[in-house]
């Protein structure tokens, strides 16, 4: 073998055997001395036969050979020093994340001593970072939630696998922190640990649980019928007016027992749409004792939690039986009025008399004509309207409006 190649070998195996993910800025100058250590420590050992060499190649070949290697040399110490550079580069990059992360970090010992704390934790607990280091986590914690930390910690040291739990922080104004630990062991001595401020989030559920008990007094004195029911279908509130409208309490009742089979599979229906997150209606025919049947369009909204999960929703009940009436009776008299029209005129004229309440014989004096002339125009009147008397013209042609909700039965 060349000798050349006998030493380019030897370097590029050394050369190859450097991981950049592995090695520090030392390590690699380290690396690149041994490099150079190696070429030397080949040449002074005589590992290669230069007498045998130099009868089979001239000077000037060897020369050109050598200097090939070194520019193949050269390049590898180039490519190194960027990877070298890389290295540094992902370092400050990973400090800048660690420091800066809107999520607490921490390691800790086998002990329970803080390791190392990145800027957030500090700021969270009020200490300067370098004096975290060294102290114990549980000297940070309330002394209620001391029990809890310790078994935290043990259960990740026992079963090597990532754990939660939540306890309040003491930071150094003595004000107390709701956070949650995400944790995890490394070995034997290091757990790493995540640490998530929750005081926004309970502030976010304080404030949605006032505005619940809001909602609830505020709905009670609502004349409109509204419930509110869980994810699992059971009735957790309604208002006065709902059960007044029901005859009874349904609260801790299963909405499939408040319906009746037909009147459930078109509810659950838009139970399963409001639980995705829309809004749905449905109109029914419920019965009541009080009221008899009635026609009701059934509302619902879903409810969401901090996360935006819907966790239940809100039924809302509007009776439209008058409503319904009310359209009924005006489709009727529609139907009427259009068969006026088929009455000749002197007919029409006649029935407006009749409906202003005239009687015969005043409704002749009036027109200067015959009795008996009134009374066949009123007989065809009845006849044509499909009616028996003047009185029940009278009803199918009266005023036809919706009371005020005050007046609405319950």
């Amino acid at each position: 073998m060349r000798p050349c190649a006998v030493l380019y070998c030897r370097i590029s195996y050394n050369a190859e055997r450097l991981s950049p993910g592995q090695l520090s800025r030392n390590e690699v100058r380290m690396k690149l001395s041994d490099l150079r250590q190696a070429a030397i420590h080949a040449l002074d050992q005589g590992a290669v036969d230069w007498d045998d060499y130099h009868e089979n190649q001239s000077s000037q070949e060897l020369i050109h050979e050598l200097r090939v290697y070194q520019a193949e040399l050269e390049t590898q110490n180039e490519e190194l020093r960027r990877v070298q550079s890389e290295l540094e580069a992902s370092r400050d990059k990973f400090i800048g994340l660690f420091d800066w992360a809107p999520v607490g970090y921490l390691t800790v010992n086998a002990a329970g001593r803080i390791v190392d704390a990145n800027l957030t934790v500090a700021k969270l607990l009020g200490v300067e970072r370098g004096k975290l280091s060294g102290t114990a986590l549980a000297s940070y914690v309330a002394v209620e939630d001391s029990g809890e930390l310790h078994r935290h910690l043990r259960n990740i040291a026992q079963n090597d696998q990532t754990a939660t739990c939540e306890l309040k922080l003491r930071n150094s104004s003595a004000r107390l922190i709701d956070v949650r630990l995400n944790s995890s062991c490394v070995g034997e001595t290091t757990r790493r640990i995540a640490v998530v401020d929750l005081g926004e989030r309970v502030n976010l559920l304080r404030a949605k649980l006032d505005s619940d008990e809001r909602l609830r007094v505020i709905s009670h004195v609502l004349s409109v019928p509204i419930a509110y029911v869980d994810r699992s279908g059971t009735y957790r509130m309604h208002n006065a007016a709902h059960q007044a409208w029901s005859g009874n309490s349904v609260v801790g009742r299963d909405a499939r027992a408040c319906f009746s089979d037909e009147n459930y599979q078109i509810v659950q229906r838009q139970i399963t749409r409001v639980l995705d997150g829309q809004s749905g209606s449905c109109h029914l025919q419920l019965d009541s004792d009080e009221a008899g049947t009635r026609v009701v369009e059934m509302c619902l909204a879903p409810h969401r939690d901090a996360d935006d999960n819907v966790i239940g929703f809100y039924e809302v009940l509007q009776d439209l039986t008058l409503q319904q009436q009310v359209e009924e009776a005006e489709a009727q008299r529609a139907m009427l009025l259009a068969q006026l029209q088929d009455l000749p005129k002197t007919h029409r004229v006649i029935f407006d008399l009749l409906m202003a309440g005239r009687s015969n014989k005043r409704i002749a004096t009036d027109l200067e004509i015959g009795s008996r002339t009134v009374e066949r125009a009123r007989h065809d009147i009845l006849k044509q309207l499909n009616v028996e008397s003047i009185n029940e013209l009278l009803v199918r042609f009266a005023p036809v409006a919706l009371p005020d909700a005050t007046d609405a039965p319950r």
